[in-house]
């Protein structure tokens, strides 16, 4: 026999060859390597949530109990969870979100719903860890949860025999199944990249702004021609994404009969400073509130209470507060005059406006990249706040009705001060609360009020030690 006849045969490796999101799929699983499946035909959608639809029977996927890296953010009502790459979970510690471990559960319903439900291996909740039970249960049997309140944790029923057929399961690879759930609903947390303005210049280093749980980050400011008493007459519109770089300047011809031009539902979040005129702007034009917004003028307002603000608390206050670059206050106020002339004046330097447009929507992003680095920036207070700033913006676009011949009078120095100066004497004979300084100003005065309040006060406070005296107590209804 010849020397290769007498080796061992060779064995034929077969390496398995992974696309793209089985190479994300494996790389962010902390169990084990990446899960098999058969090829993907196609499914509606799969969402996530913290549990299964409450008293609707489920089943679990046996096979589908992948641990990955989550965070989740409780938004209002909601709460919202995002898969977190290993490169981005100290970027996240850094602006106060922590990551923990997550074991995902897939489930199916009799109506073919299926629901990604992401559960804390690290919790000793027991509506959580109860959770897990039944899910556990779901792989056997047909089940729903019932919240028991009284004793704090879920109680399992299982379905009566028969009564469902067996579950049908997406055909899809399990890394598929991720891709949908997460990735493609910009529920994933992945990218630390440097932001470059429009002129290529890069940023201050902008990841934890990056690193907030939304697909799109937009920045967005409006010009319009003021007229009091009136909605805003909008005249132009600039926006700018984040993570794409999508740009956006709009003139009048281009905005009138359109709906919102960028994506408004939960995965966007809006930057402005002062929402209130951006909302009543897009109200205007009968587009779309955005579902999350960080109004960064309330956020400064905030990080700078109590402090001096040595150039106001406008943006180019707060952008010099924190040496950041912007235009100067002059070419500021010559382009509102040239817009507040009216539309023959705004169409004549329409380059020149929707170039500026841009000088209020560029700098938000490192302004909001240095309000999160201030300890006292919280992501939901942030998100509640500019909830609040989209309802003021809705009251201001319904208003009250007003008398637009009086007002004007009204508003006029003279005639208000005339109407203090008759008003507020007769006020005070009775309560006392102003002072009047060397010229002849009234101002309300604290120290009095508090002496007020004191003296209010006062005859209630007798009335109960009587009372107590009498053993009657007190009647909460006086």
């Amino acid at each position: 026999m010849t020397d290769e006849a007498t080796k061992k045969p060779l064995k034929l490796e077969i390496v398995e060859e992974l696309d793209e999101d089985e190479r994300e799929f494996r790389a962010l699983r902390r169990d084990i390597d990446g899960a098999k499946g058969v090829s993907a035909i196609g499914i509606v959608s799969i969402t996530v949530s913290r549990k299964p639809e409450e008293n609707e029977f489920f089943r679990t996927h046996p096979d589908f109990m992948p641990i990955i890296p989550i965070v989740n953010i409780e938004v209002g009502m909601e709460r919202q969870f995002f898969a977190v790459t290993d490169n981005m979970v100290v970027a996240l510690a850094g602006i106060g979100i922590t990551v923990s471990d997550h074991r995902l559960y897939m489930v199916v319903t009799p109506r073919g719903a299926v629901r990604i439900i992401p559960i804390n291996v690290e919790s000793d909740n027991d509506y959580v860890r109860s959770k897990e039970i039944g899910l556990i249960e779901g792989t056997r049997e047909w089940v729903r949860l019932y919240r028991d309140a009284e004793n704090r944790n879920y109680k399992v029923f299982p379905a009566p025999v028969g009564r469902f057929s067996d579950p049908i399961w997406p055909e899809l690879k399990h890394a598929k199944i991720f891709r949908v759930a997460f990735r493609d609903k910009g529920r994933m947390v992945d990218t630390p990249d440097p932001h470059c303005s429009s002129s290529g210049q890069p940023v201050i280093n902008l990841s934890n702004v990056l690193a907030l749980p939304f697909a799109e980050i937009w920045s967005e400011d409006f010009e319009w021609i003021p007229k009091r008493g009136e909605r805003p007459n909008v005249l132009c519109y600039g926006a700018r994404e984040l993570r794409s770089g999508r740009t956006l300047r709009l003139w009048r011809d281009q905005l009138l009969g359109s709906t919102s031009p960028n994506r408004t539902d939960s995965q966007a979040l809006f930057l402005s400073f002062v929402f209130n005129a951006e909302g009543a702007s897009r109200l205007s034009l009968r587009w779309q509130l955005p579902a999350k917004i960080i109004d960064l003028s309330t956020l400064f307002r905030c990080v700078v209470n109590g402090r001096i603000v040595p150039q106001g608390k406008g943006l180019l206050g707060a952008l010099a507060y924190y040496g950041i670059p912007s235009v100067d206050a002059i070419y500021k106020d010559k382009i509102r005059q040239l817009i507040m002339r009216g539309w023959t004046s705004a169409q004549e330097n329409k380059h020149e406006i929707l170039k500026y447009v841009m000088t209020d929507v560029d700098p938000l992003f490192e302004l909001l990249s240095r309000l999160m680095a201030e300890p006292e920036f919280e992501l939901g207070t942030a998100l509640h706040w500019g909830e609040f700033a989209a309802v003021s913006a809705l009251m201001e676009h319904r208003g009250l009705p007003l008398d637009m011949e009086l007002i004007p009078d009204l508003l006029d120095e003279k005639a208000w001060t005339y109407v203090r100066d008759a008003v507020v004497p007769k006020i005070n004979a009775q309560y006392d609360v102003y002072v009047q300084d060397k010229a002849g100003e009234w101002h309300f005065n604290n120290d009095k009020f508090a002496a007020l309040c004191a003296r209010l006060a006062a005859p209630a406070r007798a009335r109960q030690n009587a009372e107590d005296q009498t053993g009657r107590g007190i009647r909460w209804e006086e």
